[in-house]
């Protein structure tokens, strides 16, 4: 989901921006799915899931911001290939940050 509004918006505004809003397209979903379907917890959320989860998705953002605006191109396959490559080394990095976050420190 996040791709797919993102490479809808980078050229018609600044990649920030465009990231910002794909971001946020997409982060109730994931938020949900993680907590759902990744880790099988069905509790309500608490606050240090949101908070842990939210502060996770703005130094994803910053990173991703950052990787793109320094490196991206014109040509839209290059900053498509340079977004999934960064995301893939974040995912992993996510996943590990979000067991321990909504499984606790045991998992």
């Amino acid at each position: 989901m996040d791709l797919i509004v993102f490479l809808a918006l980078y050229q018609q505004m600044e990649i920030p921006l465009a990231l910002f809003i794909a971001r946020c397209a997409a982060s109730a979903f994931g938020f949900t799915a993680h907590k759902f379907f990744s880790f099988g917890t069905r509790t309500r959320p608490s606050t240090r899931e949101v908070v842990g989860y939210v502060a996770l998705a703005t130094l994803n953002f910053l990173i991703t911001a950052t990787f793109l605006t320094l490196f991206a191109s014109s040509n839209e396959w290059v900053t498509a290939a340079l977004k999934l490559s960064t995301e893939i080394v974040l995912f992993v990095l996510n996943y590990l940050f979000l067991r321990r976050l909504f499984l606790g420190s045991g998992a």
